[in-house]
């Protein structure tokens, strides 16, 4: 009995301390549920921010490959039309459009140097043709100086013949007659 006396000395004292645990782990759970709320705020929060900022990343990137595509698409088209004074926008870069304005820029140049050379081809076409109209000339002039030598040649020698014929014909005498006819 003497036991159950210290027992009961000692059991208001172990409710006591009971009960602190008991409220001490209430608290402690609410400090963990406000901690959790918290937490899951701030990672909402962190989320958002995140998604913001990458969806902005994202715009501004876009944004700055699309307007180099157009501009070149823009000198693409403008090339195609033949216009090869327009600089090519990209060049230099690092990156895939400037890979794309270097291929680009290869076209331009090849554009340039085919109308060059067909620039040189038709100069020399127009230079065979007037070297051909000239040698026609040549042969149409030497050909009509060598009729005219001939045609020349041929009044000289009927004008002498014609000559000959009259001087032959006032030698004859006139006194023979023509032949009689039985």
């Amino acid at each position: 009995a003497s036991m159950m006396k210290t027992f009961r000395g000692f059991e208001p004292l172990m409710v006591e301390i009971a009960q602190g645990v008991e409220r001490l782990h209430q608290e402690a759970d609410a400090a963990e549920a406000s901690t959790r709320d918290a937490v899951r705020t701030w990672m909402l929060i962190a989320f958002m921010l995140s998604v913001v900022l990458v969806c902005g990343l994202s715009l501004v990137i876009g944004r700055s490959i699309s307007s180099a595509l157009a501009s070149m698409v823009s000198a693409m088209t403008r090339l195609a039309g033949g216009d090869v004074r327009l600089a090519i926008p990209g060049l230099g870069r690092g990156d895939e459009i400037g890979e794309m304005a270097g291929a680009v820029e290869v076209f331009k140049n090849n554009m340039i140097e085919a109308d060059r050379l067909r620039a040189e081809q038709l100069a020399a076409e127009q230079r065979q043709a007037e070297q051909r109209k000239a040698d026609m000339h040549e042969l149409a002039d030497a050909f009509e100086g060598a009729v005219g030598e001939i045609v020349e040649t041929v009044s000289t020698a009927s004008s002498e013949l014609e000559s000959a014929s009259i001087g032959s014909a006032a030698s004859i005498p006139s006194s023979i007659s023509p032949a009689t006819t039985p």
